[in-house]
């Protein structure tokens, strides 16, 4: 009886220690501030014995074909889960490749379904698309042998499946469904339990406001209803519009966008679209909506931001960055190209031309661009510059540069742009490497129409979530927050240090976080929380998921989503044992509590009960 008497006491305790703050979005939450660490010798109790053995990325596997298969949604698969497929086919194979065939081996080869190789995705990159192709609704939890075809010439290979019973989803996807919202301007589409739904009256405000200055600048009303899908998780920069406009909108976003910029660009895609053009050269179009918009993630003085590409930068002579590139190149290759390079090049040529000749001679100039034979979009844009300015396309960049040239440096813009490219760069780079499915130029974007009609959640709820995810995810977000204060000493550490460990995992390396202390803190950091997860709150088994995480020394903060997006926040304190969960009690923060100091050493639960029970 004393015994489950102290056990209460800890649970009384653990729950008095950490409150939930009301949900927020990354802007809104608040910065910590400095708290006083009472000196205590011991060290927080651990729930078992030793603490989890480091997770290290889980490295795709490798198959026995010069073919890689991608499967979604990302991570574990469940029972009652629309699987999807992406066989990646390799460029010395194309022409041997016409079509490719999934078949399930169920004691027999069933069907799943055939897909024709094609480009896929801004990187055009050869595949066979496999959409929500196998349903496995029904079926029984456990392995699956699926035999992957090339056709016409026969080659095969199998891969084995694993689905988990449905009862193990994890707990965001439980009863997760699409809702919908309206506002003045938008039908807001988003997931149940979602960071969107916690912030919704704010967002269908902030949509409204975003619309009616995108109206006002472009000089067109919408119309119909702007559609606009929130994602919980980050798809490339963040932001997509087609037919629609799809956002990522999350606690955990590490693509250093303000959420009114992003919805303003993707606002002015949609009203460029309506007010037509037989060709919108992708340089014109995103230059557009940068401009329009007053910046690309925040807002910056283009034509002055520009200048500092030139190899000297502006009328100071002074050496520049040495990254223009040539407009009739970006026009026929704009996205592969070095992506905010090219949107702030593509800003300030619009800029430009607005300035020089007035909107309407610019709107009339590009509305009037038309595809080319040889599909060039550089070619088009110079016929319908002879039209309507009589200059060729190498004429106008004279001009434009001699106008950059010209310009007077803002103190800081080099740097700041050299921080950015390096930035999103890195961004992009993990990507790539940890997080394939959310890489821009293949990013994995279904269709959000269909997606809705069948309830599908799952593709944009499961996300990598090892270690090294969320360690790496949140040491970016961070990084992203000082780049958007120009606090260019620390983007450049956060920076080398995510690279290092991005180096170590592609050389293979065993322990790539050993490779940069910052990195390491981050890595030692999410552990701590996962492992933590009684002194948070004793009553919830599920995951915990580091959603910020912010380091000062010795002492750490960090945001924290268990059921449901709401965050809490904690303290943490590196002590010679490693980083460790701090408790706050009697108006300080604490490593145990303040009447048991004298204890020297607290290693397991048991033992914090047996010294309270003396």
């Amino acid at each position: 009886m004393r015994r489950l008497f102290f056990v209460l006491i800890l649970f009384l305790f653990a729950c008095r220690s950490f409150t939930p703050l009301p949900g927020a979005t990354q802007t809104t939450v608040p910065l910590p501030t400095a708290t006083e660490i009472a000196e205590t010798p011991g060290a927080i109790p651990e729930l078992t014995e030793t603490a989890a053995p480091p997770t290290q990325p889980t490295p795709p596997a490798v198959l026995e074909t010069p073919y890689s298969v991608r499967v979604h949604p990302d991570g574990k698969l469940y029972v009652g889960d629309r699987v999807s497929f992406e066989v990646v086919i390799p460029q010395d194979s194309a022409g041997a490749v016409e079509k490719v065939r999934v078949q399930l081996n169920d004691g027999g080869l069933k069907q799943i379904g055939e897909a024709q190789a094609a480009p896929f995705g801004i990187g055009g990159r050869l595949e066979a698309t496999f959409t929500w192709a196998w349903d496995t609704q029904g079926l029984q939890a456990g392995d699956y042998e699926l035999v992957f075809s090339i056709l016409p010439d026969g080659s095969t290979w199998t891969q084995t499946i694993t689905l988990l019973p449905q009862d193990k989803l994890p707990e965001a996807e439980k009863g997760a469904e699409w809702r919908s919202a309206t506002s003045a301007c938008c039908k807001v589409y988003y997931i149940s339990g979602t960071e969107a739904e916690r912030d919704l009256p704010g967002l269908l405000k902030l949509a409204d406001e975003q619309a009616q200055d995108a109206e006002r600048r472009m000089g067109v009303q919408a119309g119909d209803p702007i559609t606009i899908t929130l994602i919980p998780r980050l798809l490339g920069q963040g932001g997509f519009a087609d037919r629609g406009i799809s956002v990522s909108y999350l606690d955990r976003n590490y693509s250093a966008g303000s959420m009114d910029i992003i919805l303003h660009h993707e606002m002015i895609h949609i009203l460029d679209n309506r007010l037509g053009g037989d060709l919108r050269p992708s340089l014109l179009e995103e230059g557009l909506a940068v401009y329009m918009t007053g910046g690309h993630f925040k807002p910056e003085p283009l034509l002055p931001r520009a200048a500092t590409l030139l190899a000297t930068a502006g009328n100071s002579k002074l050496p520049g960055l040495g990254w223009y590139i040539p407009l009739r190149e970006l026009a026929d290759h704009f996205y592969v190209s070095q992506h905010e390079i090219g949107y702030l090049e593509g800003a300030a040529l619009v800029a430009y031309i607005v300035e020089r000749w007035g909107w309407l001679a610019f709107d009339e100039f590009y509305r009037d661009i038309h595809p080319q034979p040889d599909g060039s979009q550089a070619k088009a844009i110079e016929v319908s510059l002879a039209k309507h300015f009589n200059l060729t396309l190498d004429e106008l960049e004279a001009a434009f540069l001699d106008t950059l040239q010209n310009q007077t440096p803002v103190p800081g813009q080099q740097e700041d742009v050299r921080q950015s490219v390096h930035y999103y760069d890195t961004v992009r780079r993990y990507q790539e490497i940890l997080d394939p499915s959310a890489y821009y130029l293949t990013t994995w974007l279904p269709d959000a129409r269909e997606m809705r009609r069948r309830n599908i959640v799952a593709d944009w709820l499961r996300r990598p979530t090892e270690t090294a995810n969320l360690a790496l995810e949140t040491l970016l977000a961070e990084t992203g927050r000082e780049l958007m204060q120009g606090n260019d000493t620390l983007v450049e550490q956060n920076l080398t240090a995510v690279n290092r460990v991005l180096d170590a995992i592609q050389a293979g390396e065993a322990d790539p976080f050993a490779k940069d202390a910052k990195a390491l803190d981050y890595y030692e950091i999410v552990q701590a929380l996962q492992r933590g997860g009684f002194w948070i709150d004793p009553l919830y088994r599920g995951e915990i998921t580091p959603q910020r995480i912010q380091v000062s020394g010795d002492q750490a903060q960090a945001w924290v989503s268990l059921k449901g997006p709401g965050l809490r926040q904690v303290s943490l304190a590196r002590m010679p044992g490693g980083w460790r969960l701090l408790l706050f009690w009697e108006g300080k923060w604490n490593v145990g509590n303040q009447a048991f100091a004298n204890l020297e050493r607290w290693q397991r639960l048991d033992a914090v009960i047996f010294a309270m029970g003396r």
